[in-house]
Order: structure tokens, then C-alpha cells, then sequence
């Protein structure tokens, strides 16, 4: 089950069968929050990087940021995937 920010959970129904999609990947800005002991990695948080490397901060180690430090979701079709993806950013 995919986690909820900003928005209400919703069904995602696929824009070719009306199907309700089920989540396949979810690209996350950071990998954790030590606040409320959110999901970390299995390896754990990462430690300081190697000199010469650019760092966003011990939870963003990848440097990548969805949207403004959103995650994007991407959800497929179970009866068939040849049917267009969705995505949803929160």
C-alpha cells in the first residue's frame, strides 16, 4: 500500500479498463525520517559521502528530488499491462 501525504487516498482505475490499479513503484525524495521512524533502508541511513561529492543531507543521500521533495507513484494495470500507467505526486 502506497503512503499518503497531502492528498486523501483515492482509488487510481485505469484510464483504459476501469480496473483499480495496483501501485508498482514509489520514487521518493528522501529515504527516511528519523522524527517519526519512518521506513529507512535495510542497510540503514547513509553516512557522510565521499570528498568531492555534492550532498543533500544523510536522508537524500541519491540527490534525487521528485517535484519540490515529493514522491511520485506509479501505479499499473493488474487485468493487463499493455494499458497505459498512471502516476500520482504528493
Amino acid at each position: 500500500m502506497p503512503s499518503w501525504g497531502p492528498t486523501d487516498p483515492a482509488p487510481r482505475s485505469c484510464p483504459a479498463c476501469d480496473s483499480e490499479m495496483d501501485a508498482l513503484l514509489t520514487i521518493a525524495t528522501f529515504e527516511g525520517d528519523d522524527s517519526n521512524r519512518s521506513w529507512l533502508p535495510r542497510e540503514g541511513p547513509a553516512g557522510e559521502p565521499p570528498s568531492g561529492i555534492s550532498y543533500f543531507g544523510r536522508l537524500q543521500p541519491t540527490a534525487v528530488r521528485i517535484g519540490s521533495g515529493y514522491d511520485q507513484q506509479l501505479h499499473l494495470c493488474p487485468a493487463d499491462p499493455e494499458h497505459p500507467h498512471t502516476e500520482l505526486m504528493q
